[in-house]
């Protein structure tokens, strides 16, 4: 996978902040009707032809091909230090 996007922490955690406001209130009231017994044909529709439930829409990602910031500088630390690794073997193979 080619990589995308890097997002620093306040970034993704904005993103974050914004789908879980506009999501939590929908999901709560759906529990809310759920374990009243009332029905709404539109929301039951939706929640049930696409098979979601709360805990897993709520559980919220940052999409393919985008990079956490503190993620990737790890990744690239370590690409780094198994290149020096490598090098420091093939000097003392050499």
């Amino acid at each position: 996978m080619a990589l995308k996007r890097v997002w620093s922490k306040q970034a993704w955690q904005t993103a974050r902040d914004s789908y879980l406001i506009e999501l939590e209130p929908r999901v709560r009231a759906r529990r809310k009707r759920r374990s009243r017994g009332e029905k709404d044909p539109v929301e039951d529709f939706l929640w049930e032809y696409y098979s979601l439930r709360g805990g897993r829409l709520l559980t919220w990602s940052q999409g393919a091909g985008v990079v956490l910031e503190e993620a990737f500088m790890q990744k690239v630390k370590q690409q780094h230090e198994e290149r020096l690794k490598k090098l420091n073997v093939e000097q003392r193979g050499a």
